[in-house]
């Protein structure tokens, strides 16, 4: 794998961990039947996901799971020892 293009990749995306999950969801994508962005003669679903990454043809869209989960995470969670009280 090219490390310049993966390198390329990893700044246009914002990190390593968002890449991964971009080329997780791109390659998945393409092994349904989905159209490449670019001429995939060959390479692999993965060499066609990072080269669109590296040129900026995709992006990572959050699925609606995942935008849950993040608006859970915002919400303050309850703490019983503050929320607790007792008649005295």
């Amino acid at each position: 794998m090219d490390q310049q293009l993966l390198k390329e990749a990893q700044k246009r995306v914002g990190g390593i961990f968002k890449l991964t999950a971009l080329l997780q969801k791109r390659c998945r994508e393409l092994v349904k039947g989905a159209n490449p962005l670019i001429n995939p003669k060959g390479l692999s679903p993965i060499e066609v996901a990072l080269k669109e990454a590296s040129l900026g043809l995709i992006e990572l869209i959050p699925d609606d799971d995942d935008v849950q989960e993040e608006s859970d995470e915002e919400k303050p969670k309850p703490n019983s020892r503050l929320g607790a009280t007792s008649a005295i």
